[in-house]
């Protein structure tokens, strides 16, 4: 089925994006938060990924949209938690992030869960105290189903000392994540890594440890359109030719947009309305002719420094999104 108008998820650039990372920047687990249904690209994202460890959520909702694709891959859920949340975790096969000891005395847990105990020395989200982290491991001894997975921490280095004070109660563990893609520099003995814009192909995160303008991360999205209509003017004798695309405020183009593709030549928007671009072409243009307006050779950052995400969820959730040809409604 062809569209007027589109996503386009580029599975090589996806894939190369993993790649580039695991080759540069060593760990013994990769962590790939897909949050806000894989950062509006679509949750059937999932199944194209290879060479990562676990995925990332931090809502019910993209939990269960996880397993509608994959059944078997490691998810880890970091929101929310009740009594039905536990539940969802043990059937849907969630590692749980707990912040807070109570969490493993909610209900009567009779069958296996899995968790990972968040730390923070300073108190602010996680367990800021050695007996409470003594507590969850009595509460665990005591329960054959809750099986310790891990910790996670968001540390700069000056903590680490307390952070090893804290979870020196600890013998074995399987992830320690510490590093997480806006570091500055690797935490020491983190095992694991959780990343997030990088493999999308964007980071507007200054002074991160993936840095966008290393130049090897490519855009994995691209917003794709058409002309739909062609109108020649004549202005002083002077002929201009204004290609009509489907694109307008109402569905997510802004302003600072400033030029496009067609047929591997940039062209200018003149002018942007509800509900159309038009941009100035010449005679080569034809009507159905293919319209980039976004993708690795003209990334959307370059535009928008800070709202990238807001609007790929716009385009996302208005627009099909093909992957590679294939087409699948976001979620």
């Amino acid at each position: 089925m062809e569209y007027e108008s589109y996503v386009n998820v580029n599975i090589k650039n996806l894939k190369d994006n993993v790649k580039y990372i695991k080759n540069n920047y060593a760990y013994d687990y990769y962590i790939l938060n897909v949050s806000n249904e894989a950062f509006y690209h679509g949750m059937y994202i999932i199944n194209y990924l290879t060479g990562i460890d676990y995925l990332y959520v931090n809502s019910l909702n993209d939990l269960r949209l996880v397993r509608k694709y994959n059944k078997n891959i490691a998810v880890i859920y970091d929101g929310i938690i009740n009594e039905d949340i536990i539940y969802e975790g043990i059937i849907n096969n969630a590692i749980l992030v707990i912040k807070d000891k109570s969490v493993l005395s909610m209900g009567d847990i009779k069958d296996d869960l899995e968790f990972i105990v968040k730390v923070d020395p300073l108190g602010y989200e996680g367990l800021s105290k050695k007996v409470d982290m003594q507590d969850i491991f009595d509460l665990a001894n005591s329960n054959s189903h809750l099986k310790f997975k891990g910790i996670m921490a968001k540390l700069e280095e000056q903590n680490y000392d307390d952070f090893k004070y804290i979870t020196s109660v600890v013998k074995n563990w399987d992830l320690l994540i510490l590093n997480f893609e806006d570091d500055k520099k690797k935490i020491r003995n983190s095992n694991a890594i959780l990343v997030d814009y990088s493999i999308y192909g964007y980071n507007n995160i200054k002074k991160s440890l993936f840095k966008k303008e290393e130049g090897n991360l490519k855009q994995v999205f691209s917003l794709n359109s058409k002309i739909v209509n062609i109108v020649k003017e004549t202005k002083k004798k002077k002929t201009i030719y204004l290609g009509i695309v489907p694109l307008g405020y109402y569905r997510g183009i802004g302003d600072k947009l400033t030029k496009v593709r067609i047929n591997n030549k940039f062209y200018l928007i003149q002018k942007i309305t509800s509900q159309y671009m038009i941009v100035v072409v010449d005679e080569d243009i034809k009507i159905n002719d293919k319209v980039i307006i976004t993708d690795e050779s003209l990334p959307l950052e370059n535009y928008y420094d800070g709202n990238i995400l807001g609007y790929l969820a716009t385009w996302g959730k208005n627009l099909p999104v093909i992957y590679d040809g294939e087409v699948n409604l976001v979620g």
